[in-house]
């Protein structure tokens, strides 16, 4: 019997709902709007690595909880385990050891990523 394929789509979907969802976010759908604005830039200009140092680095308040969710994604799509509670050195040797490792991990990391920052963006929006 198949494994029905898994629709990543749905997955972004559930990771933006997720991330505006957060407690850590709170009421503050507008400043969540540019931080994930500015992390999809990031995204698309320097890479996934790049996105998650620039959401520590630069959006400490609303930037943990973006990471988190989606570092979700990521375990998700190349496995292995990463805590809720993980520090920014840990997210990133994850990010090292189990997705940019692998191309294929890479760019498909990069593309739901790119889906689930757009859904937040346009969620935010709605708000």
């Amino acid at each position: 019997m198949t494994e029905e394929p898994r629709n990543l789509d749905h997955e972004a979907a559930l990771a933006a709902q997720a991330i505006l969802d957060d407690p850590g976010v709170g009421p503050r759908a507008k400043s969540l709007e540019n931080v994930l604005r500015r992390t999809a830039a990031i995204l698309q200009e320097q890479g996934i690595y790049a996105a998650i140092l620039y959401l520590h680095a630069k959006e400490k308040d609303l930037g943990a909880p973006v990471a988190k969710h989606l570092l979700h994604l990521c375990v998700s799509i190349a496995g292995g385990e990463l805590s809720d509670d993980a520090k920014p050195t840990a997210q990133l040797a994850y990010l090292t050891e189990r997705v940019t490792n692998n191309i294929s991990n890479t760019l498909l990391v990069r593309h739901i990523w790119e889906q689930t920052l757009v859904y937040g963006i346009y969620h935010c929006k709605t708000f």
